[in-house]
């Protein structure tokens, strides 16, 4: 084999190498950011919170809801927020509609917890870089070595 296909070889095994190694710590870190990241109480994701007014009346809320963040959110309603801070865990709010019977009409407000996926994109972005480039450096640099016992000083 000659010089030229062993450099084009050893060129494919380092863009594969660093590839490879840079993907391996995605799915790491993809599954550590998970893993430790802060989440609400367990029940939340499953169920949501649900506050039903009778036009300035609350007439339903969710158990999880306390007196005070029911007034509060109803504050935050009425300057149409479509989004809420509750615990310190931001909740998307919609609404629904709705008459039953008597035709008084009714509104549904339903929460659900704001995932910021901004930072988990930046933060892994940034990783990502560091990772390319450590696992680049280090492949290139065995190569080199490889290079330097096997081709040059033989």
């Amino acid at each position: 084999m000659g010089l030229k296909n062993k450099l084009i070889i050893q060129n494919v095994i380092l863009i594969a190498i660093t590839v490879c190694a840079t993907l391996l710590s995605i799915l790491i870190y993809s599954y550590f950011y998970e893993r430790f990241t802060q989440k609400p109480a367990p029940g939340i994701y499953n169920t949501g919170l649900i506050v039903i007014t009778d036009g300035d009346r609350v007439i339903h809320a969710s158990s999880q809801l306390s007196e005070a963040q029911i007034g509060s959110l109803m504050i935050d309603i009425k300057t149409n927020a479509s989004k809420v801070m509750l615990n310190d865990q931001p909740y998307l709010v919609t609404s629904e509609s709705f008459q039953i019977g008597n035709d008084t009409p009714y509104t549904a407000y339903s929460l659900t917890p704001s995932i910021n996926i901004t930072s988990y994109y930046k933060n892994m972005a940034a990783f990502l870089i560091c990772v390319f480039l450590i696992a680049f450096i280090l492949t290139a640099q065995s190569i080199a070595r490889y290079n330097h016992k096997h081709i040059i000083k033989p």
